[in-house]
């Protein structure tokens, strides 16, 4: 398609982020490690409060979300980065490796739609979610930092 309003280029990442919640969940029933549990809690809480601020932000009326793109250029798709295969034995660095790879997923999804709008309320939307996101993956470094001193 050729054409994308801003509503649902929100509508289907706020999708995306729930997903990613969903996996944090249920990778956290198949893991051993208590500080491995307590990381993906951590990062599931994180995504389900970007989905439960994008659901806020689509329910106001809002013009920015009115506004279209004409041919987005190629994005990265987070649902190639949600896979089965961590094991119980995962360990915290490959927990958060995973969590640095979807988070600037995100990121780059986010700073190349605010690059390409010809709209300024549009343009800081997407900014304002990249830093939301690059914002996150320096919060969970101080986490994990926290939880090594443990």
């Amino acid at each position: 398609m050729a054409f994308h309003q801003v509503k649902d280029i929100i509508k289907e990442s706020c999708t995306n982020h729930c997903k990613v919640a969903e996996y944090y969940d249920e990778m956290q029933e198949h893991v051993e490690e208590c500080k491995v549990k307590m990381l993906l809690q951590n990062m599931k809480e994180h995504e389900e409060k970007i989905t439960h601020c994008m659901k806020m932000y689509l329910k106001d009326s809002n013009s920015t979300l009115e506004t279209w793109f004409q041919y987005l250029p190629p994005l990265p798709d987070v649902n190639d980065l949600i896979r089965e295969d961590l094991s119980e034995e995962a360990s915290e660095d490959e927990v958060l490796h995973l969590f640095d790879e979807i988070s600037n997923c995100f990121a780059i999804r986010y700073a190349k739609l605010s690059e390409i709008s010809s709209s300024e309320a549009v343009h800081e939307l997407f900014e304002k979610m990249t830093e939301l996101e690059k914002y996150e993956l320096t919060r969970e470094s101080w986490i994990k930092t926290m939880m090594d001193d443990m």
